[in-house]
């Protein structure tokens, strides 16, 4: 068959599904009691409509860090409940933080890990898996209200450390380089919990301004107003301009005429401290130059600095998230190798 002959037939079939289409219709579910349930157009309309309201937020989400990932390849039991849908939806279920097993043919998060698409095929679609209490896996008899950030909250948090870090205890022996918080505890610095709390000169207080003002805790900050494709919205990031520029509106009408995210001089202090409290470990070999721990048998006060460190690390907001209480964890962990 030529070029020629392979387009007519094209068009010819396209014709067809178009006539197909037309003569059809297209249906919603059907009702209990077996009779055709509304006009599909009506419902599929509740959304996909002539807005630019849908489009906006694909594009947006296609530029988010959760849309170009592909760990959702970690299905095992452990790592599936945030690395795939499918398993993020069976610990919401099960109230379980792990899978029962791994996740067969895993995909990544889509529109419909954090939203109840094609459920009910009206506007409650566009509500959230997840919302209200968290419970925290290093400690589950500890849990926040985090409004619409629960979706976030559920994953972006410390997975638990075993065996955890006892300052009870004399010694604690490091295995390998993976010893930490894992890579998100965004939640726990947020509701000021979770870091291995070594007494020192700091009270661990927490900025309850954040805390009390903040009822969708992440959903109120990083989907703040869309900046084009860039940053807010479903784009989740919080620097346009290719990560030049604070997306500083999210704040302004708490902090009136800031222009960036370093209030009060918080960030440039947290990095200070992280600096000093990275010198200190590598002073005592204890880390390496990238900030891995070295494994090795420490005093548990020692190995807790090491995980206060990777904690405060795996945060990545410098400070903003809880300024009290992530400066406490350490200035204390810094006192506590002196």
């Amino acid at each position: 068959m030529n070029t020629s002959t392979k387009s007519l037939t094209m068009i010819f079939m396209l014709l067809l599904v178009g006539i197909s289409l037309l003569t059809i219709g297209c249906e919603g579910p059907a009702g209990k009691d077996g009779i055709a349930g509304k006009d599909g157009q009506e419902q599929c309309a509740t959304c996909h409509n002539s807005s630019n309201l849908l489009v906006a937020k694909q594009i947006q989400w296609e530029n988010s860090q959760h849309a170009m990932g592909t760990t959702f390849e970690r299905s095992g039991n452990t790592c599936a409940p945030c690395h795939t849908s499918a398993g993020f939806h069976e610990v919401l279920e099960s109230g379980e933080f792990n899978t029962s097993a791994e996740i067969l043919d895993p995909t990544g998060q889509t529109c419909r890990t954090c939203h109840n698409i094609h459920k009910s095929n009206d506007e409650t679609d566009w509500e959230l898996t997840k919302v209200g209490e968290v419970k925290f896996r290093v400690d589950p008899s500890k849990s926040h209200d985090f409004g619409s950030g629960a979706t976030c909250a559920t994953c972006h948090q410390a997975r638990e450390t075993t065996p955890a870090v006892d300052l009870s205890k004399e010694t604690y022996t490091i295995a390998n380089n993976r010893f930490g918080p894992h890579h998100a505890t965004a939640a726990n610095a947020f509701a000021g919990m979770g870091a291995i709390e070594i007494a020192g000169p700091e009270p661990y207080a927490s900025t309850t301004a954040h805390i009390n003002m903040l009822k969708n805790s992440c959903v109120d900050c990083h989907m703040g107003k869309a900046f084009g494709a860039q940053a807010g919205g479903h784009t989740m990031k919080m620097k346009y301009n290719e990560g030049t520029t604070d997306n500083i509106a999210v704040c302004t009408s708490c902090h009136t005429g800031e222009t960036k995210f370093d209030f009060r001089g918080t960030q440039t202090e947290v990095k200070s401290l992280m600096d000093e409290l990275k010198t200190k470990l590598q002073e005592k070999n204890m880390i390496d130059d990238a900030g891995y721990p070295i494994a090795g048998t420490y005093t548990s006060t020692e190995a807790a600095a090491i995980y206060n460190f990777k904690w405060v690390y795996e945060d990545k907001s410098h400070g903003i998230h809880n300024p009290k209480y992530i400066k406490a964890v350490l200035k204390n962990s810094i006192a506590a190798l002196n």
